[in-house]
């Protein structure tokens, strides 16, 4: 059932496997396997992609020889970033009924970009370009701009929000504190209408 092959994931996510992405995604390309055959039971569902994305954004800790949690390699952690990025775009193309992104699918991939050991150009561009489609499909949640606001340095994430349609800045082109020294918390529901139209309740 789908339920299975979730739980699976989750051992998965939750393992200390330097394999752990790629074993996510093993047990959701053996979903969609499963269902082209016509094994209605195995239906991916968007859920399995976002576990794929979970496993993903937590490959950079991993268990050594002795046992012992360590990071990952970066060469282990740039696989997992390849694999949340595919992970992405498969869902964006809707390859199911019903499986299309939402804010757990954008804030999780994000949240890859946050975690993981990445070259900075790789890292913030692509946590760049998925909120910039995530604010164009409307479905930016409080999960996504945190996990926005700590993959990008300060300047980067107020440069994001401003590309995107964000206008509720002081005259020096910044949203500060009341010390001026810092980027203010920016609050959901101070954002444009349009970034959040999509969000339902439940995110």
């Amino acid at each position: 059932t789908q339920r299975c092959y979730i739980l699976a994931q989750t051992a998965w996510a939750r393992s200390p496997s330097e394999r752990k992405a790629e074993g996510a995604l093993e047990v959701l390309e053996m979903m969609e396997a499963n269902y082209a055959i016509g094994n209605m039971d195995a239906k991916p569902t968007v859920q399995a992609y976002s576990m794929v994305l979970n496993a993903c954004a937590f490959a950079d800790m991993v268990q050594d020889e002795k046992g012992r949690l360590v990071k990952g390699t970066p060469e282990n952690q740039r696989r997992a970033f390849d694999v949340a990025q595919h992970t992405l775009d498969r869902v964006r193309g809707e390859p199911h009924p019903g499986v299309r992104p939402n804010p757990v699918i954008y804030g999780t991939f994000i949240k890859c970009c946050g975690r993981l050991n990445l070259p900075d150009d790789i890292a913030i561009k692509a946590a760049a370009r998925a909120f910039e489609d995530c604010c164009r499909r409307g479905l930016v949640s409080d999960f996504v701009l945190t996990q926005i606001r700590y993959a990008l340095p300060p300047e980067t994430f107020l440069k994001a929000l401003v590309k995107n349609g964000y206008r509720d800045l002081d005259k020096n082109g910044k949203t500060l504190s009341r010390d001026g020294k810092r980027i203010r918390h920016i609050l959901l529901r101070e954002l444009p209408k349009a970034w959040t139209k999509n969000v339902e309740s439940r995110f």
